[in-house]
């Protein structure tokens, strides 16, 4: 009874011992597995911090793929920039290049053509000191300025035509030297008798020399030289040769014993002469020139010569062709 007593005892006991032991097993079971779960979300937590991309993200590849090609995207926006920038810095370049040499030919351009401008010029002045001197010899000859003072003396026709034809072969002799360049060479006394050296006669004069525009202009001027720019004759003769327009230089004549004038002397200049002095006169660029006088007429025209004579402000408004408004 005892020792069944004891048994039963011992099998409570050992019960209770088992169920001791499950009981641990259990806890540190759990203990185990929660400190399992810890250090999982401790080292999840870690590569959080350090991978942008968490493991158990599903997208993390499509999110590596649009950086790569946000990246992409960047480095074509920085060459285009850079190809840009040297299009721009080329052409800024290349126009400062263009001012620079464009304003290097007007300059070239422009000190061409005046020195151009100033070689005819000078030509043009040799050919006129020329005929100046010309007129100087003539109206210092010492037997065409007595001559002249005889027909003034006399009102007898015949003895003005005989010392008129002393004085023709003179003019005639001194007309030949510059034939080219010249139209005519016109004495006339002070008492209207007209000498003519070179083509034309005074027999076709239709009123008294001394009103034309020419004699007119001269005695207004009270000077001893005048040159006349361009003009339209009103004298006949002196539009037959060489155009219908001339340049005249008008001397007084005078005698060595006499201080006063005994006549006119009338060089007339050639139109064409001019023409031919200036034809090959070429400005840069499809440039034109003119020649202008001190009243503001137009001396010589190359592109139109029918302008010749007339006054600037009625040859206005030139045209590309050189024409002007009353051309066109």
């Amino acid at each position: 009874m005892a020792v069944g007593s004891f048994g039963r005892v011992k099998a409570v006991i050992s019960k209770a011992m088992a169920k001791v032991k499950q009981l641990t097993e259990s806890k540190l079971k759990w203990k185990l597995k929660r400190k399992s779960m810890k250090s999982v979300e401790s080292n999840m937590r870690k590569e959080k911090i350090h991978n942008p991309y968490p493991v158990n993200d599903k997208n993390w590849f499509e999110k590596l793929l649009r950086l790569s090609q946000m990246n992409k995207i960047k480095i074509g926006l920085k060459i285009n920039l850079s190809f840009v920038i040297t299009i721009v810095l080329l052409s800024v370049v290349l126009g400062y290049a263009l001012v620079t040499l464009s304003n290097n030919m007007i300059e070239q351009a422009k000190e061409s053509t005046l020195g151009l401008m100033e070689q005819t010029g000078n030509n043009i002045k040799i050919v006129l000191e020329e005929i100046d001197n010309l007129a100087m010899s003539i109206t210092r000859d010492i037997t065409i300025a007595p001559a002249v003072e005889e027909i003034n003396n006399t009102d007898d026709e015949h003895m003005r035509a005989r010392w008129a034809s002393i004085i023709k072969p003179y003019l005639n002799a001194y007309y030949s030297y510059r034939v080219d360049t010249l139209a005519n060479l016109t004495l006339v006394s002070n008492t209207g008798y007209g000498i003519l050296g070179g083509e034309g006669t005074f027999e076709e004069l239709r009123f008294d020399y001394r009103d034309s525009i020419t004699a007119r202009e001269f005695a207004q001027s009270g000077v001893n030289s005048l040159w006349i720019d361009t003009y339209i004759s009103d004298i006949g003769f002196l539009r037959r040769k060489g155009g219908n327009t001339t340049i005249a230089l008008m001397k007084s004549v005078y005698t060595a014993t006499n201080l006063k004038s005994v006549g006119v002397l009338q060089i007339n200049i050639r139109e064409d002469a001019m023409e031919r002095m200036l034809k090959d006169v070429q400005i840069p660029h499809s440039g034109y020139f003119f020649l202008v006088g001190s009243k503001d007429n137009m001396i010589f025209n190359p592109q139109d010569i029918k302008d010749n004579g007339l006054l600037i402000e009625d040859l206005s408004y030139v045209n590309n062709d050189g024409k002007t408004r009353l051309n066109y």
